[in-house]
């Protein structure tokens, strides 16, 4: 797993969108219209962004198509809390194969 840590406003929903179009993976989001409109001003074709709220329900009814096992993840802050929603997450910790960005958001 990469971690993009940046800023707020400085391109990582971006980046992800980019990353979303070359490599065909879905974007889970709190906020999926954002997604498909900023990839519509960029001109990117990008599989149908997944809101966080329809994962969880697809997940835990069992309708979720696990074929489709790889995602990015955009706002990780705003998605925590709904898969937590009863909880606040205090802390978190990353391990195994973390990347993170340089100081020019660069790997």
């Amino acid at each position: 797993m990469k971690i993009i840590n940046r800023p707020r406003g400085t391109g990582k929903t971006t980046q992800l969108i980019y990353l979303s179009e070359v490599n065909r993976i879905p974007i889970v989001t709190h906020e999926p219209n954002y997604i498909i409109d900023l990839a519509k001003r960029m001109g990117c074709d990008i599989p149908e962004p997944i809101a966080i709220t329809k994962y969880i329900g697809l997940t835990y009814g069992r309708n979720y198509d696990n074929r489709q096992q790889k995602f990015y993840i955009d706002d990780l802050e705003c998605v925590l809390p709904c898969l937590f929603p009863n909880a606040e997450v205090v802390t978190t910790s990353i391990g195994k194969e973390y990347k993170g960005d340089d100081e020019n958001g660069q790997r």
